[in-house]
């Protein structure tokens, strides 16, 4: 068996939600640098060394401890963020990684939805902003719309537009600028789904998705939220020909666009004609525990696969899935007031089954 005793990893990012990728480097026997500048993350107490006034978007910054630390690694967890300083980090000291290009493009929805558009795999209307202005009557065929931050993560500053509620479209771009760290936006169209929206992680080598695993997205209904998804379960309910079309092309972008190896993440729903739509895919894993909750479902481990994948070159995932006849899901809180939650508590009937 490899070791990775001698190896060093930065991981850009302590939340919560990526401690699991610092303890499973930990575990594997590799040390850890986490950069995050908020100082309170968990990840700043678990990891061997610290860098917690740095954020992992000052590229220039992380750079230079990944210098003087002499990495042998990086990796953005869980957070398309921080996915392109990680991909610049890699080129610049020659370790294991995609290229930039690549990355920006999977993690900028202006640039995704033009490649895919360049590309004939998934034409649909769409445009960039960059300052608040007046809803154009040209769009109107196109209606509803959707705007949203081409960079930013989550359901922050997305917003649905309607003929109802026109009148407000400069204030709804503004606020959508406001949460993009570019300061730029995009509006598409509105696709309508059909049932559950599908979400998962897979992991893509040697040209082909060596595997994927799909589950339900569940999103809010009420205004505010009807973009926040609030639990995952896995497997996904959807037909096996309908999850198979879907990996066939998030297997064609991923060649597309370049992106040689390593876990993504997905978005996809599909469309009242049967069609699938690619929303977004994450060249990283997902967050809110989804590589958690797909192996406890499947036994593939994608936290240790993107923690190798990051320090050796010659990794491959070679995991054959030991499928549970159980479900699992992920479940997150949501508030629409800011405070500190004091306690959950779990009915008896379930407690049992929560991990």
């Amino acid at each position: 068996m490899k070791t990775y005793s001698n190896k060093k990893i930065l991981l850009l990012g302590g939340a919560a939600f990526q401690v699991p990728a610092i303890e499973k480097a930990k575990e594997i026997g590799i040390k850890t640098i986490v950069c995050d500048n908020r100082p309170d993350n968990p990840g700043h107490r678990i990891a061997d060394i610290s860098y917690s006034n740095v954020s992992t978007l000052d590229i220039e910054k992380v750079l230079d401890i990944a210098q003087k630390e002499q990495i042998h690694g990086a990796l953005s967890f869980g957070s398309d963020v921080a996915a392109r300083t990680a991909a610049i980090v890699a080129k610049e000291l020659n370790i294991p990684g995609n290229s930039p290009t690549s990355i920006e493009t999977l993690t900028n929805k202006h640039l995704f939805r033009s490649f895919l558009n360049k590309e004939k795999i998934q034409e649909s209307f769409y445009k960039e902003i960059i300052e608040p202005i007046s809803f154009d009557q040209s769009w109107n065929e196109f209606l509803p719309l959707i705007i949203k931050p081409v960079d930013s993560s989550g359901s922050k500053g997305v917003h649905k537009v309607t003929h109802e509620n026109l009148s407000q479209f400069k204030e709804l771009i503004k606020n959508s600028l406001f949460h993009s760290i570019q300061k730029k936006v995009i509006i598409e169209e509105f696709i309508e789904k059909v049932d559950y929206q599908i979400c998962g992680d897979g992991y893509f080598q040697e040209g082909k998705i060596a595997f994927v695993h799909y589950g339900n997205g569940y999103f809010n209904e009420q205004e505010g939220l009807e973009f926040t998804p609030y639990a995952e379960s896995f497997p996904s309910h959807h037909p096996k020909e309908r999850l198979q079309q879907v990996t066939n092309i998030l297997e064609e972008i991923l060649q597309k666009v370049g992106f040689t190896q390593g876990a993504f993440n997905l978005d996809v729903i599909i469309r009242p004609s049967g069609k699938p739509y690619i929303i977004e895919i994450g060249p990283r894993n997902g967050g809110n525990y989804i590589p958690t909750t797909i192996y406890l479902n499947t036994n593939v481990n994608l936290i240790e696969a993107s923690v190798k994948g990051a320090i050796d070159p010659s990794y491959k995932l070679r995991s054959t899935p030991s499928y549970s006849k159980s479900f699992y899901a992920s479940y997150m809180l949501h508030s629409f007031e800011n405070n500190k939650l004091n306690s959950i508590t779990f009915d008896k009937c379930i407690s049992q089954y929560i991990f």
